[in-house]
């Protein structure tokens, strides 16, 4: 495998994560179609979605599973 410059032996259970903050990185083709991405990006909805879910399950048990139950839906 070559990583940079590099060249590093490896055997095929090696697992390679790599992580970037750059929103806009681009991957060439040849790369997106060997991997796996997960995009783990954070936005205001999502967060303000799992706040939501946190404080219902603790405090509101019967809206949780009503909302929960109509999300499957």
């Amino acid at each position: 495998m070559q990583v940079g410059d590099k060249e590093i032996a490896c055997n095929g259970e090696l697992t390679l994560f790599m992580f970037t903050r750059n929103a806009n990185a681009l991957f060439t083709p040849d790369l997106c179609s060997r991997v796996t991405f997960v995009n783990f990006t954070v936005t205001p909805s999502s967060l303000m979605s799992q706040c939501l879910n946190i404080y219902l399950k603790s405090e509101r048990e019967e809206i949780d599973k009503k909302r929960n139950d109509l999300l499957k839906l």
